[in-house]
């Protein structure tokens, strides 16, 4: 608490030492409220920091309290997510925060802290601890009062979904659920049904916050769906700070549910809102159908009419390029690079790249998020074009419906999630929210070598139980087919591979057969005969589905844990790496770069 005279405004400067360096921002003092409450955040944990208080009186002088010193607790024990710094010889990271709403995923044991921030050392200075079965961040923004806004929701196409904002203590100032939501819809006079609220939110100027939600519709009759099927789509809805909706949005009312170039139901599958100041209108990422598109908001008064698609079959014309791979597919988190936003403007955003079209045929990359070898350009690429993920920045001219790649860098596949945003030294800070781990020291192997050490296990095993050396040269010839047909996730695949198993036994038996009756046929009830013949290839059976299920163990191995990655790289063709943050375990969504953890402060 700090008693500044009426007038004036008070903040706190803190650092590991008397010269400080980090500052809250300024609180103004009243008559009314003569003693005003700071929150100091931003520190390690186990360290001892100085601070005192900076009062700012109307003129401008300053007067300077006295040092205070403080010793920091610990962050819960075992629950701070491992991360890996890489910071190239020589580079300048950008001063300020990194604020990372994480999720762990399903081969991450434990219960790891969800909203983190840390340091450009990759220190954590600042984390919010919350019931994990709200789900997850999406995303979390600071507020221009300080505060902390967040979504948290725990799926994808489920119901569900919350609104929460909290201080910089992690106490919550306000919250509300999709139910209270609809509520207060139908209070409003309003037929939208929310399913979920999910993926972004946007403050205005005016205060009110602009909500991402999905509804659910029947549609009785649909070309390749006869009985039906009910769709997932996107709607947009104005909250006025009392908790009342002033205008709302559906895609089914704006957009051809016909067009689903990543099936449904989950048709639109939106994950940015982003306001534009220029024109007041609303720009939507629309995930599912590789689209940014632009809404007549005109700030609450629009008619909700989709003014432009950016994309593939879109409005715009991609210049300088030939291919439509040149486009973004799935993407993630738009953002106006500059101040303009409408016009002439760039803008910002993360191309994941699942589905990409690579050609004028439709030709699509394989995007199969639990098959990391549709990822790799040298396995099966020839079949396959290879999916890639890079954030992007195009620059968009409304009027002459032209579009320009300004800049791209290819980065590790991530099929979902992912964020780009400028950097006030021009350089680029992008997350890339899921991908393979891979240490430096530990390459991860091709898919060669691991079918190699499969089939020297295989050999090995068939040798021990059998001792024979053609039937352990078997698999030189079986097991590479059967692997090149598990890529193709066919039904007359599935028929080949049980074919090839059946057929298996079959020799075996009529080997049995052939070694127990010099290959003559016994003469007899058929249902007694089989049953002999099983009592007498029983024990070589036995030891063949031994083998069988010994050379499948390698399928049933821990999956490689997955990371996100934050990082900065330079804004220029090819770019160079500045700063990178892996967050080991964990995927990332929409992590963000702040100049403090106070806005209007940098650090």
């Amino acid at each position: 608490m700090v008693s500044p005279p009426p007038g004036s405004t008070a903040a706190v400067e803190f650092g590991l030492d008397t010269h400080y360096g980090r500052l809250t921002s300024a609180v103004s003092a009243t008559a009314a409220v003569p003693t005003v409450p700071i929150l100091v955040a931003g520190m390690k944990q186990n360290s001892t920091y100085h601070m005192r208080a900076v009062i700012t009186h109307a003129d401008g002088t300053q007067v300077l309290d006295s040092d205070y010193v403080f010793a920091t607790g610990s962050a819960p024990a075992g629950r701070i997510p491992l991360t890996t710094l890489t910071l190239p010889a020589g580079a300048r990271p950008s001063l300020g925060v990194k604020l990372m709403a994480l999720n762990p995923t399903p081969n991450n044991a434990g219960n790891s802290l969800r909203i983190v921030a840390t340091d450009p050392a990759g220190e954590l200075i600042w984390y919010y601890d919350f019931d994990p079965a709200l789900g997850t961040a999406q995303p979390i923004k600071l507020l221009p009062n300080g505060h902390l806004l967040m979504v948290l929701f725990g799926g994808t196409t489920g119901p569900g979904g919350m609104v929460r904002e909290i201080d910089l203590a992690g106490q919550t100032i306000h919250e509300f659920t999709v139910d209270q939501l609809n509520q207060w819809l139908a209070a409003a006079g309003y037929s939208l049904q929310v399913n979920a609220i999910h993926h972004d939110i946007a403050e205005l100027p005016n205060g009110h916050l602009l909500l991402l939600v999905n509804t659910r519709k029947k549609l009785p009759k649909l070309p390749g769906y006869r009985k039906g099927i009910t769709v997932l789509g996107d709607g947009v809805i104005d909250l006025a700070p009392n908790y009342t909706p002033v205008w709302a949005w559906s895609s089914f009312d704006h957009l051809d549910v016909n067009r689903h170039p990543m099936k449904l139901p989950d048709w639109t599958h939106a994950n940015t809102v982003l306001y534009s100041p220029d024109d007041g209108n609303v720009v939507l990422s629309m995930r599912h159908q590789s689209w940014l598109v632009k809404i007549d908001y005109a700030n609450g008064r629009g008619t909700g009419k989709i003014l432009w698609r950016l994309g593939y079959q879109g409005d715009f014309t991609l210049l300088n390029s030939t291919s439509p791979a040149d486009w973004f597919f799935a993407q993630h988190s738009g953002s106006f690079v500059t101040s303009k936003s409408s016009g002439d403007f760039e803008l910002a955003l993360f191309d994941n790249g699942n589905d990409r079209v690579s050609d004028s045929r439709g030709t699509t990359c394989r995007s199969i998020a639990a098959r990391p070898w549709y990822r790799k350009p040298d396995t099966f690429g020839r079949h396959f074009p290879a999916c890639y993920s890079r954030p992007a920045i195009f620059d968009v001219n409304e009027s002459a419906r032209t579009a320009q790649l300004e800049w791209s860098s290819v980065v590790p596949y991530s099929y979902w999630g992912g964020a780009n945003m400028e950097l006030p030294n021009g350089n680029m800070f992008v997350d890339v929210t899921s991908t393979p781990y891979q240490p430096v020291d530990n390459p991860k192997p091709t898919v060669v070598r691991m079918v190699i050490k499969g089939l020297l296990v295989v050999i090995l095993v068939l040798l021990i139980f059998f001792w024979r050396i053609p039937t352990a040269v078997i698999p030189f010839l079986t097991i590479p087919i059967l692997l090149i047909l598990a890529f193709v996730p066919t039904l007359g695949a599935i028929a080949l591979v049980i074919g090839f198993v059946v057929d298996s036994m079959v020799v075996v038996m009529s080997q049995e057969s052939v070694n127990s009756n010099s290959g003559k046929m016994r003469v007899g009830d058929f249902r007694s005969e089989v049953i002999a013949g099983l009592k007498r290839i029983n024990r070589p059976s036995f030891f063949v589905l031994v083998a069988i299920g010994a050379s499948f163990l390698p399928m049933f191995q821990p999956q490689e844990k997955l990371t996100a990655r934050v990082m900065e790289v330079t804004r220029q063709q090819p770019s160079q790496l500045v700063w990178e943050l892996d967050v080991i375990g964990q995927e990332s969504y929409r992590a963000v770069h702040l100049p403090s953890l106070y806005p209007g402060v940098q650090w």
